[in-house]
């Protein structure tokens, strides 16, 4: 009997890894997606429409893990072993036109919930630009990035996805321009997307839309802001008490981040080239 390909994912696999890649044990939900790499383009037009979805949910898991992997490393070489991977699965998923089609068509995962895959593929991407400029210092990176989030927000059909993806730009582009008029475009969309994800009782996304704004408050001076941002990570965790730990974590790793930005600098071999890298 022909064995079955290690790419014939089940769903109870998939849920497994992205369980393993929120609670931060992002090194199994690599080793459980990253097979998927392994396919061939008509290994993919082979399968039914709900193992294409599989393959695209697992891939989309291995690159979030990997960007969280780069993101917590403490030297530059492994920042660019991590983002290598990622870019590997974005590449798997833009260069062949039948696997592009297919992310370009999928709204909805194998649940019947909504996923537009082209909406969080741009988002990864962006993702991963910060990352990268982190790492090499160019600033036009976060500019890119930038452009990414408002075509992603353009095309985002779901609200609690759009006023996110509106409310990471306007972020973005805040810490970029430092200005009280970017500040106020913050804000504004963070209103929003808190608004949205009250009305989806999606708690855990207000949590941390909350943690991150009253963070970016806190740093600007917007002590009011800070105020209300941290009343509606109390009001969260009353709703939902797992969402409690989200601010605290949030704000370690704010402060974490600058350190390792400043270590990543530090440990670049001087002959190395990351244009590789770039997307």
């Amino acid at each position: 009997m022909e064995a079955e390909p290690i790419y014939q994912l089940t769903k109870e696999q998939v849920f497994q890894a992205e369980r393993h890649r929120v609670t931060g044990n992002l090194v199994k939900a690599m080793r459980a997606t990253g097979v998927v790499l392994g396919m061939s383009p008509d290994d993919f037009d082979s399968l039914p429409e709900e193992q294409k979805k599989l393959v695209l949910m697992a891939l989309g898991i291995y690159i979030l893990s990997n960007i969280s992997q780069a993101k917590s490393s403490l030297e530059a070489p492994t920042v660019a072993h991590y983002l290598g991977n990622a870019k590997k699965g974005i590449s798997f998923c833009e260069e062949d036109p039948q696997i592009k089609q297919m992310a370009v068509e999928m709204e909805n995962d194998t649940e019947g919930n909504p996923y537009e895959f082209k909406v969080e593929m741009i988002g990864w991407k962006a993702n991963y630009l910060v990352t990268l400029s982190a790492l090499t210092g160019d600033p036009s990176l976060l500019n890119t990035a930038v452009e990414m989030l408002d075509e992603a927000v353009k095309i985002a059909n779901e609200m609690t996805v759009k006023t996110l993806l509106e409310f990471q730009r306007d972020l973005l582009r805040a810490r970029l321009s430092k200005d009280e008029e970017s500040f106020n475009n913050l804000r504004n969309s963070y209103n929003q997307s808190l608004r949205a994800s009250k009305d989806a009782n999606r708690w855990e996304r207000l949590a941390t839309i909350a943690s991150r704004y009253a963070i970016a408050s806190l740093a600007s001076w917007h002590v009011v802001d800070f105020c209300r941002a941290f009343a509606e990570c109390l009001n969260s965790a009353f709703k939902d008490r797992s969402t409690a730990r989200i601010l605290p974590k949030s704000t370690l790793k704010a402060l974490v981040e600058s350190l390792l930005h400043r270590n990543w600098r530090r440990t670049v071999p001087f002959d190395a080239d990351y244009s590789s890298l770039k997307l």
